[in-house]
């Protein structure tokens, strides 16, 4: 109510309460259909009120009573005005409501905004309203109404509305330009595309490519903690870390692509601390695409999967890290891991929204349906591919993420000549000869004039030792075989095993205490140090592959 202190309107609505149940005891007794607007007890009070009050009959056709502002308020006598028939004086998107709320007043009290047609302006109205009974039990009740002009406080919304709307828009374009990066320029060797849908118009997914030469190309995807503002200030503040931590090791080194692990770690030595006092932190993968080594590395710190799709498997497996999200630690050992890429290969990399969407059962949309649907459209471009993905969640989801999503995929269109070779096996301890031999083989022929004979041996151990680890530990539900593979290039050379059962440990390796003479744990340790990168990834229908690496590039023959 315009011009009373906040203090006396409690006091004024218990007046009209009271009042509203006088003119109902009034009519009940009298048994008329119109008040008089002149009886002294109605009269100066309500003259007094920036409102109206009324009281309506059941089959809203009549207006029992009105005070002085009701005309003033409708437009209208309150004799010329049905309750039933408002078309041509309530705004026609405001009627069903309208129509509901009175209908309700029946029974049960009810607050309803609307819009009163005046000229090329209308007038906002909000009315509140009650039943009221007659005499005696079975008496149809009536509706009393209180109705004020909500006019200028709803314009003034409606402009605080379109300053906050504004305000967003211009942080939402600034988190475009400074959160969501892109290429600098085109690769001939992948082909890439990404997409952000914002659970708000202001979120914390964060994206950054860094350019690395003409085939090399570093990019990361990271999630804030929280929505809004404060998730997107958090995210700037990620991507200077990094952009800051890449110049410094730049400077430092004279490289202009210092490894994986040191940027993250130097990220983390600008910001982790200031996370820590802010108790916030930020997942994050950050990986290097190198087309002319064919390599894909990467640092996982608690993300999401990064999903690679292999041709010559034709399946999708999940590639993971062991690493805390930026924030959990004040300084973490951080592990890099490299896959070899093929042409054709696909790698997915995406933030929670896409997996947490829930349909109308509240299920959600998860991994393993976003790997089947990223395999059955594998033949798709990158671009076209995001499209799918984001079509069918958004449906799957009802049109409603409740966080944000953002996602980048790229396709491997060229690589390094490499060499193959395959075998399979039953899957059982029985096979464990012939699977090192087979890797014995593959090693002697293609690695003894590039390694020097102590570390060709650390590799044929290790290898051994993996297959033996996962015939003892990863047992199958069903009998199943396994395909032992061993791929080569200039620069690299990798075992694979494909099997199926458990997701064996194999990323947090401990050194044995050799004094205490323990009866296992050696095998995990020989595997990790003679490789330079394992990962293990787990894919569809209980399959598993294990890939370890050796970087022939940094191994120089004794």
């Amino acid at each position: 109510m315009n011009g009373v202190p906040p203090v006396l309107i409690p006091i004024l609505a218990a007046a009209v309460s009271a009042a509203l149940g006088a003119l109902a005891a009034t009519l009940a007794a009298r048994r008329v259909s119109l008040l008089p607007l002149d009886r002294p007890e109605f009269r100066d009070f309500a003259a007094s009120l920036d409102g109206a009050v009324a009281l309506i009959s059941p089959d809203l056709e009549t207006v029992l009573y009105a005070s002085p502002r009701f005309e003033p308020l409708f437009g209208s006598r309150p004799d010329r005005i049905s309750f039933r028939r408002l078309d041509g004086i309530v705004h026609e998107e405001d009627l069903e409501a309208l129509d509901t709320a009175l209908s309700a007043g029946r029974v049960r009290p009810f607050d309803v905004e609307f819009r009163i047609r005046t000229g090329n302006d209308p007038r906002w109205l909000r009315m509140r309203g009650f039943p009221v009974a007659g005499k005696g039990r079975s008496a149809v009740r009536r509706i009393a109404v209180w109705v004020e002009d909500r006019s200028l406080r709803k314009t003034d919304e409606l402009r605080l509305v379109e300053a906050l709307d504004y305000e967003v828009a211009v942080g939402a374009r600034i988190q475009q330009a400074l959160l969501l990066g892109r290429p600098e320029r085109a690769y001939p060797g992948f082909d890439l595309a990404s997409m952000t849908l914002p659970s708000q118009k202001i979120d914390g997914d964060f994206m950054d490519f860094f350019d690395g030469g003409p085939e090399v190309l570093d990019l990361m995807l990271g999630d804030v903690m929280g929505k809004g503002v404060p998730a997107a200030l958090t995210g700037a503040a990620a991507c200077n870390a990094f952009f800051r931590a890449r110049l410094a090791l730049a400077e430092g080194t004279g490289t202009a692509l210092p490894p994986v692990r040191d940027i993250v770690r130097g990220a983390e030595e600008r910001i982790a601390g200031k996370l820590m006092d802010l108790r916030t932190f930020f997942t994050l993968v950050y990986g290097r695409l190198d087309g002319k080594r064919g390599l894909y590395r990467y640092v996982d710190c608690g993300h999401t999967s990064v999903l690679h799709f292999e041709r010559k498997t034709g399946r999708c497996w999940r590639l993971k890290g062991a690493n805390a999200p930026v924030g959990f630690l004040p300084e973490q050992d951080y592990v890099e891991y490299a896959v070899p890429l093929s042409p054709g290969d696909l790698l997915f990399l995406y933030s929670d929204g896409i997996t947490e969407a829930e349909n109308s059962e509240g299920e959600r949309f998860g991994e393993d349906r976003l790997m089947k649907l990223v395999g059955a459209h594998s033949g798709l471009d990158a671009a076209a591919l995001l499209e799918k993905v984001k079509h069918i969640a958004f449906a799957y989801a009802g049109g409603d993420f409740k966080d944000d999503v953002t996602a980048l995929t790229v396709r491997v269109a060229s690589g390094p000549a490499v060499r193959t070779a395959r075998r399979g096996f039953p899957q059982s301890m029985e096979s464990l000869r012939a699977v090192r031999d087979f890797y014995r083989a593959c090693a002697l022929r293609a690695l003894s004039e590039r390694l020097s004979s102590e570390d060709l041996d650390a590799l044929l151990i290790a290898t051994g030792e993996a297959a033996a680890n996962i015939f003892r530990h990863s047992v199958p539900d069903r009998p199943s075989d396994c395909t032992a593979a061993f791929r080569v290039s200039d620069s690299w050379a990798a075992f694979y095993l494909y099997y199926r059962g458990a997701d064996y440990e194999w990323q947090e390796p401990t050194a044995p205490n050799i004094e205490s003479f323990p009866a296992g744990g050696y095998g995990l340790y020989l595997i990790n140090e003679a490789m330079d990168s394992v990962t293990v990834s787990p894919g569809e229908d209980g399959e598993v592959r294990l890939c370890m690496l050796v970087d022939l590039a940094s191994r120089v023959r004794a």
